[in-house]
């Protein structure tokens, strides 16, 4: 990353993306990284999907504000959404 020449605010939470409480200074931009990774494999984006129902329990998602509602309006908006990005890509 950075022989790309991206910056740390970008470099740390990339590589602290699933121990975000161990980066140094851009912790909550790690904590969401570590939950986009999390959201994506919920979703299948790029991978199988896999449920998640524990993904409340997880101590970073109160720390950067995802609530059950938060969760479940993503859960009813995330395919359809990820369908128009596939679509524009085609």
């Amino acid at each position: 990353m950075q022989l790309w020449g991206l910056p740390p605010a970008l470099r740390e939470p990339i590589r602290f993306h699933h121990m975000p409480a161990d980066a140094p200074t851009y912790g909550t931009e790690a904590a969401v990284a570590y939950m986009a990774d999390r959201l994506s494999h919920r979703y299948g984006f790029g991978c199988e999907a896999t449920p998640d129902e524990a993904l409340l329990d997880d101590a970073v998602c109160g720390s950067i504000g995802v609530t059950e509602e938060w969760l479940a309006e993503m859960d009813g908006k995330a395919q359809p959404l990820f369908d128009v990005i596939v679509k524009g890509l085609h």
